[in-house]
């Protein structure tokens, strides 16, 4: 008989899950399934698979998007961290 078919969530859900900031060990959690089937079922189902993209990229906006306001409030250190992140900025300790 054997395990039943596995039947992808919706993948609203799978997306909002994602765009919250969850790793692919916590979705799978929250799905009820290992982290080595979660990998193996975005290889299977294409829709299941844009589902986590999307919703990484719609968290990753998010986060940017509130970025972006502190940057132009003024905020010096999240100048430099976007900096540090986007342009390569780092720090260097050189003695002369």
């Amino acid at each position: 008989m054997g395990r039943p078919q596995w039947i992808p969530p919706d993948p609203a859900y799978v997306k909002k899950l994602a765009s919250q900031g969850l790793t692919e060990k916590q979705i799978a959690a929250a799905l009820g399934i290992c982290h080595d089937t979660l990998i193996q079922k975005k290889k299977q189902y294409s829709e299941f698979a844009e589902a986590i993209k999307e919703g990484k990229a719609l968290g990753i906006g998010l986060v940017c998007s509130e970025l972006m306001k502190q940057i132009k409030a003024g905020n010096t250190t999240a100048t430099i961290f976007f900096l540090k992140c986007q342009a390569g900025w780092k720090e260097t300790s050189v003695f002369e």
